[in-house]
């Protein structure tokens, strides 16, 4: 029972940043208010949707294929995710007078 509550614990920690992490990265990419705003309602659009249609679908793959099925479908989703991130998503540092980095982003 300990076990379960930790990973539960991490579970809900990583579940609580995603939505966070996904408006920082729509801001870091847009740099327009209203493009970003209209990204930021699509973002929205989706959480709803994935609210209401996630556990209708994680049903019918547990029922119809296994309830391993759940975990795996998230795999290529996540993949797909990590390499547009990997390759779209670019901090940008600012230079100091000397020409070495300052260490943040503009």
């Amino acid at each position: 029972m300990t076990r379960y509550i930790a990973f539960r614990v991490v579970q809900g920690i990583g579940s609580g940043s995603i939505m966070p992490i996904a408006f920082s990265i729509i801001f870091t990419l847009f740099a327009d208010p209203k493009h970003a705003a209209k990204l930021s309602g699509v973002m929205g659009a989706v959480f709803g949707l994935s609210s209401v249609a996630g556990p209708q679908i994680g049903t019918l793959i547990a029922d119809h294929l296994s309830w391993r099925w759940c975990f795996y479908v998230n795999l290529p989703i996540g993949i797909a995710s990590f390499l547009v991130l990997l390759f779209a998503l670019s901090e940008l540092t600012a230079r100091t007078e000397s020409g070495a980095s300052a260490g943040h982003s503009v």
